[in-house]
């Protein structure tokens, strides 16, 4: 019989990449003001889509929404896929879920949260001796118990990591299990160990030495999560020269990418957004019929730049939700208060837009 194997990744600090967040962590939003993040209190368990099980295909599906004050999401939406078969589970899924909404000095917030839920069929493990994936199947149950004993659960994992039979993804999913572990019982010196060492799996490591490097053994969406979780946790923990060694590192991949890794990692006070220099980029209406945004700057101007239609914008802020009806020129200010945006701007697939955003004063 086929079981559901699922793990749960937070993309980003304010919502992002279980990964879980970093619980009760604190961002200031201005003079006197603390904002918690929301937690999760009741998990579901989404259902296997009939339709995948005859490829027994893997998927990662990363969702925003809102979370309001009594702790319920709202405003789900599909923020990227590798296999849309997947979505509607996974927005099914979320919609069962239970936070402890967040708060905005001690007063309860709507507030965005945006996670990922990979899909995998019960030992589907690439590259992995059948052995070796039972162990690990039985690890992961291990994990998710009420009654988890760190200390057991963590010896069996390094034994796997250094069997010399162990394969090179071995090592990779029993790294993952480390992280999982890690978060579970909230050791974060234990987690970032994991991460810096599923770092070492990534694509860009010296791939040529390892044929089936980490970059075959999960899905794709996950590696960006890997790296997206150790940049928050290192920033977290003020470890600041660590995180900006790791963006070094990343100077030859895509900036556009870097740059979102830094946004999506770095604590809310790093930013004086009082004093942001006006920037503009222009953007495409993706075939879905929306693009994503993040953005930093407490007032934006949309201005259409050619025939289309742009319809909407929906922002998903750290404390706060607004939506906006688009013209072919519009201004959005965000309060303050609201943290950092998501902006979900909604038209006809094509339409070309540009974005700048700047400081209200």
């Amino acid at each position: 019989m086929r079981i559901l194997v699922l793990v749960f990744v937070v993309i980003t600090l304010g919502t992002h990449c279980s990964f879980a967040n970093p619980q009760q962590a604190l961002q200031s939003f201005g003079d006197h003001q603390v904002f918690i993040k929301p937690e999760i209190l009741k998990y579901a368990r989404p259902v296997y889509p009939l339709e995948a099980h005859r490829d027994e295909s893997a998927a990662l599906v990363e969702v925003a929404f809102m979370v309001d004050s009594d702790g319920k999401p709202y405003e789900l939406t599909v923020v990227q896929s590798n296999d849309s078969v997947f979505n509607d589970a996974a927005l099914q899924a979320v919609r069962k879920y239970k936070f402890n909404p967040a708060s905005l000095d001690s007063n309860a917030v709507d507030s965005r949260f945006t996670m990922g839920l990979l899909f995998m069929m019960d030992g589907q493990y690439n590259y992995v001796p059948k052995s070796d994936a039972r162990r690990l199947k039985k690890i992961q149950k291990r994990i998710s118990s009420d009654n988890a004993d760190q200390n057991a659960i963590e010896k069996d994992i390094f034994w796997l990591i250094h069997k010399k039979s162990t394969t090179y993804c071995g090592e990779a999913h029993a790294y993952f299990a480390l992280q999982q572990l890690a978060q579970s019982v909230q050791n974060t010196e234990l987690e970032i160990t994991a991460l810096r060492a599923l770092r070492y799996y990534a694509p860009y490591r010296d791939q040529s030495s390892k044929s089936d490097d980490r970059w075959h053994c999960f899905v794709e969406p996950l590696n960006q999560s890997i790296l997206i979780r150790l940049l928050t946790l290192l920033f977290t923990q003020e470890r600041h020269a660590e995180a900006f060694r790791i963006l070094v590192d990343l100077d030859n991949q895509n900036s556009q990418s870097r740059s979102q890794l830094l946004i999506e990692s770095m604590p809310q006070h790093f930013f004086d957004m009082s004093q942001l220099a006006p920037s503009s980029k222009q953007f495409e209406i993706a075939g879905s019929g929306f693009q994503f945004i993040e953005v930093l700057g407490r007032k934006l101007e949309l201005q259409q730049k050619d025939e289309g239609d742009l319809e909407s914008a929906k922002l998903r802020c750290d404390a706060g939700f607004m939506q906006v009806e688009l013209t072919e020129s519009t201004e959005i200010e965000i309060p303050p208060a609201f943290g950092r945006c998501q902006v979900q701007v909604i038209g006809e697939a094509g339409t070309r837009f540009e974005l700048t955003e700047s400081s209200i004063r």
